[in-house]
């Protein structure tokens, strides 16, 4: 099943969630899923976070709770030309 993107959407690999993230698949399907609305999504591979701005995301959250964002450096930087890749 696909995940549809929206004006911005923050796609998430599915194992990098059961592998890092602090509690896994259910803790974020706890602190990123509202019932029946479609701000998050998955299917097999994905999870995907819906909003209508990438500043909709709390980047540094999902850091705290063990995400890593290759390449991010010191901080998180906003943009147009930059988003982040979650591994």
């Amino acid at each position: 099943m696909p995940v549809y993107l929206y004006p911005a959407t923050l796609v998430i690999d599915k194992k990098a969630v059961a592998d890092k993230y602090n509690g896994g698949l259910d803790q974020f399907r706890k602190d990123h899923f509202v019932a029946d609305t479609d701000r998050a999504q998955e299917d097999d591979e994905l999870l995907a976070i819906n909003g209508m701005d990438p500043e909709d995301f709390d980047i540094d959250d999902l850091v705290r709770k063990g995400l890593d964002f290759p390449g991010r450096g010191g901080g998180v930087e906003r943009g147009a030309t930059q988003y982040p890749k979650i591994f």
